[in-house]
């Protein structure tokens, strides 16, 4: 069964990350699906923090996957 959500990490304040359930948005024709095997932080992520960008921030961009 496909599920209809996926987990995410979301800096809200210096002591509040969270891992939150996010819903798959709707794939257009120029879209593809990917389901991520595993996901890193790098510097941009660091600097979303320290350069203070509103939150909520959704961190984690380099990633490994699969199309599905």
């Amino acid at each position: 069964m496909c599920s209809t959500s996926v987990k995410a990490v979301t800096y809200h304040s210096y002591d509040n990350i969270r891992i939150e359930n996010r819903y798959i948005p709707t794939i257009t024709g120029n879209e593809l699906l990917v389901k991520v095997h595993g996901c890193g932080l790098c510097g941009s992520d660091i600097l979303k923090i320290i350069q203070q960008v509103p939150p909520p921030v959704s961190l984690g961009h380099e990633l490994t996957g699969t199309i599905v």
